[in-house]
């Protein structure tokens, strides 16, 4: 899969128009589709934050790994959930922290 074939895949999963990725990397729509069409390619620092913004590594949008695509958690997706089950969350957090030595 090509750079220009990972973008898109990775962009769509995400649910992110081509619109939408351009103004959160404040360039223009049609930078982000040379992108996806392989005419052009991003310099590093965009790739910093292409990668940031889709949440899934360097390596991944370059070719030279076949990671999953990551995951994170956002305390705004669990504003929908009561204090009570926030809480339990965050000592589940802790846990898992303390239980693989992350601190």
């Amino acid at each position: 899969m090509t750079f220009g074939e990972r973008l898109r895949h990775i962009r769509k999963k995400r649910g992110l128009s081509l619109n939408k990725l351009a103004e959160l990397l404040n360039v223009a729509p049609i930078t982000v589709s040379r992108w996806e069409r392989n005419q052009r390619e991003p310099d590093f620092g965009t790739l910093q934050k292409l990668s940031e913004i889709l949440d899934i590594s360097i390596d991944y949008l370059l070719g030279k790994e076949d990671a999953k695509i990551g995951t994170s958690l956002n305390l705004e997706d669990l504003s929908d959930l009561p204090d009570e089950a926030i809480k339990s969350i965050e000592e589940f957090i802790d846990f898992v922290r303390k239980k693989y030595g992350k601190k």
